[in-house]
């Protein structure tokens, strides 16, 4: 039940169901190679920011939506299987728009690219190299045309004096024209990353790993641009008997990095 405009208040009762299914078929070719591609839906409840479901959805049994999810790819094993190989596209979207909005419940369409190859040079020595495209596209901010958002000092193009909003929110649309401008912010498109690992026969061994992010805007208006870095993380472990002893160094270059928060809202005045 929900309490209405001028004291009317309103009662609904509905029921709905709904099947999350997954097919997937691949086919080995002579060498190793394995084509496949898998095609799957999932339902969704959709809810509201406190996890609840409103008069209206349920008066119009519109609280079931899906995501549809479409991959293909290729993968293998060489070299006696020291070398496994995989490359995959896939497209990913909410289908169900009848009850999206701007800052809840958005519609999103996804799609992208991973690869990845894991050698095993010698029994002692192993390689790892990853590579992911990914794109997000708000599909309600898209259709909307605008996206709400709090602004920051890069919004307000012609203050010329910060100081006359800052302690203050000034608020607004930012015009959606196009699939560019509805990216959903944040998230980098391109990310490379190589690890190794090397393991001695008396127990000892060290392994590191590298991650390449490029820049990206931290807010749908895409006003601020967050710098591209690169993150080194090493460790060395030792096991003996019942006991393995690990020391782990993160970010050993000190690397000073920035990551977005909250983008769709506060990405203009707020990044990690």
């Amino acid at each position: 039940s929900t309490s209405g405009r001028f004291g009317e208040t309103g009662k609904a009762s509905n029921s709905d169901s709904g099947v999350s299914w997954n097919a997937s078929a691949n086919y080995k070719l002579p060498g190793g190679i394995i084509p496949y591609v898998t095609v799957a839906e999932q339902t969704v409840v959709i809810a509201g920011q406190g996890a609840d479901i409103s008069f209206d959805q349920v008066d119009t049994k519109t609280f079931l939506t899906a995501t549809e999810l479409r991959e293909v790819g290729v993968k293998g094993d060489f070299l006696d299987g020291r070398l496994y190989a995989a490359v995959s596209y896939y497209e990913q979207e909410r289908t169900d728009r009848n009850v999206q909005s701007t800052t809840v419940n958005q519609d999103i369409k996804t799609e992208g690219l991973e690869a990845e190859v894991r050698w095993s040079v010698t029994d002692k020595f192993l390689v790892t190299a990853a590579y992911t495209n990914t794109k997000v596209v708000n599909e309600t901010f898209l259709e909307a045309g605008t996206a709400f958002s709090f602004f920051g000092i890069e919004d307000m193009v012609n203050v010329t004096d910060p100081s006359l909003h800052l302690g203050g929110q000034p608020i607004g649309l930012v015009i959606i024209s196009d699939e560019d401008d509805a990216k959903r912010a944040g998230i980098p498109e391109n990310i490379y990353s190589l690890t190794g690992t090397y393991e001695f026969d008396n127990g000892l061994s060290f392994s590191g790993s590298l991650v390449n992010v490029e820049e990206v805007y931290s807010g749908q208006s895409q006003v601020v641009e967050l710098p591209g870095y690169t993150l080194v993380d090493l460790s060395a472990s030792y096991a003996l008997d019942d006991w393995l002893f690990r020391v782990t160094v993160k970010n050993a270059t000190d690397e000073e990095y920035f990551r977005a928060n909250f983008t769709e809202l506060f990405g203009s005045t707020i990044v990690l």
